[in-house]
């Protein structure tokens, strides 16, 4: 796994369109503009719905709004499929073959986000 800190955007939108911590957390429907601070200071991660209301709200997509979870979600998902590949480079049946394309083409898509920082 990598250790790459990387910085979370989501204070650069909301600061960029004017709004303020707890006029996000109301829009997002948290009680406290607290839970905000620490998001966007890598305290905490944002769930899921949060991650994508942010996301539908600034127009940004959730890996450039939020890359440290995407950067680790990327990596976990290239080991699981190094590992499920490797069960099957002999099989030959159409299911098995369209199965590798898929891996193939996550993980060139994943690497190419990984390197572009994307």
């Amino acid at each position: 796994m990598t250790s790459i800190k990387a910085p979370c955007a989501l204070r650069t939108h909301r600061r960029t369109w004017g709004l303020s911590q707890r006029e996000l957390a109301d829009l997002l429907g948290m009680e406290s503009r607290a839970h905000i601070s620490r998001i966007e200071r890598g305290k905490r991660s944002p769930s899921f719905e949060t991650a994508l209301a942010c996301s539908t709200l600034f127009g940004v997509p959730l890996g450039v709004l939020f890359p440290q979870p995407a950067i680790l979600s990327g990596e976990r998902l290239r080991e699981r499929i190094s590992r499920l590949k490797r069960g099957t480079t002999d099989i030959t049946n159409p299911a098995e073959i369209r199965k590798r394309e898929l891996f193939d083409k996550a993980m060139k898509d994943s690497n190419e986000e990984r390197d572009t920082g994307a």
